[in-house]
């Protein structure tokens, strides 16, 4: 009976979720951050041979010999990662609370309303509203990074097979000496001539056997990163919608203990308690007895007819 009663104080629930969370954003973060970090390599390497292409041509350039994109991700997805997997915690250890408090009320034989100030305060109805309100706002926020994580993924897929086409396409010619020339391109084209500030078409960026590597080298396509990433970013949003669920209930449970707790005033509709209405025993017909009931005082020798119904058929 013991085991069966500090086991119904334990938030299993909570405690899934918890894991669910932490894992699913710790896999998120890592993953996310190294297939950003390189698709952020691979653009500063075409913005590289624009460069190039500039000096080649005698034009001025203020930004030669530096990277387009210096957009530090570890210094952003390391402070959020532990807010994120902190949130989570935090959720954990006040379900932790709040089933406690509610496990001390219902399942133990002597409900004590001399709780301390810590349990009062963070087991209280309000405590659990506002869990549930940042609950929400948690889980708006992450299914827009689940949006805007499978937008990126699906961005980069475009973006390296159009780099691996293109490297095919090198191959293919580099045994006869050729190379591929990238403005000629749909979209890498013209990604180039913006990334060059060049609205001519006098030029001529080629792509031989010798330099492919910093676009579409060994190792450089890092798909499977974002497709990690977006699963587990999926898996802390079912995390987080369980926890949502969790909050939802202890709320629920801990404004019905709340309702319970207080005293029940019984309320007429006429003037007065109902206490102040109760029957007043007639001495002519009987007594009242201790429930409020008026019963007739029998006395010896007193005859009773019993009259049976009349049933119609």
């Amino acid at each position: 009976m013991e085991v069966a009663k500090c086991c119904r104080m334990v938030p299993f629930g909570s405690i899934i979720a918890a894991c669910v969370v932490i894992a699913g954003g710790i896999g998120f973060f890592y993953t996310f951050d190294k297939g950003v970090t390189e698709f952020f390599v691979q653009i500063n390497a075409i913005y590289g041979l624009a460069n190039d292409v500039n000096n080649g041509l005698g034009m001025a350039n203020k930004t030669s010999g530096k990277d387009l994109i210096t957009f530090d991700t570890k210094a952003v997805s390391i402070p959020v990662s532990i807010v994120f997997c902190g949130l989570a915690v935090a959720f954990l250890i006040s379900s932790f609370i709040c089933t406690f408090v509610i496990g001390q009320f219902y399942y133990s034989n002597v409900r004590s309303h001399n709780e301390n100030c810590f349990t009062r305060f963070f087991g209280s109805p309000v405590i659990a509203a506002i869990d549930v309100i940042i609950a929400y706002i948690w889980f708006l926020t992450w299914a827009v990074v689940v949006c805007a994580s499978a937008f990126l993924g699906a961005a980069y897929v475009v973006f390296i097979n159009i780099a691996n086409s293109v490297c095919w396409e090198v191959d293919k010619l580099s045994a006869s000496g050729k190379c591929v020339d990238l403005t000629r391109l749909p979209i890498i084209g013209d990604l180039v001539k913006q990334l060059a500030g060049i609205t001519g078409e006098k030029l001529h960026l080629s792509l031989c056997s010798n330099n492919k590597e910093i676009i579409c080298g060994n190792g450089r396509d890092k798909t499977w990163y974002f497709i990690g990433g977006f699963v587990g970013c999926f898996i802390a949003l079912i995390g987080i919608v369980h926890f949502l669920m969790c909050m939802s209930s202890n709320y629920s449970r801990l404004l019905a203990m709340k309702r319970e707790k207080e005293p029940r005033v019984r309320v007429s509709p006429y003037a007065g308690s109902i206490d102040e209405l109760k029957p007043r025993p007639d001495p002519a017909f009987g007594s009242l007895n201790s429930i409020g009931r008026v019963y007739p005082e029998i006395s010896e020798g007193t005859q009773f007819r019993i009259q049976r119904p009349q049933v119609r058929y």
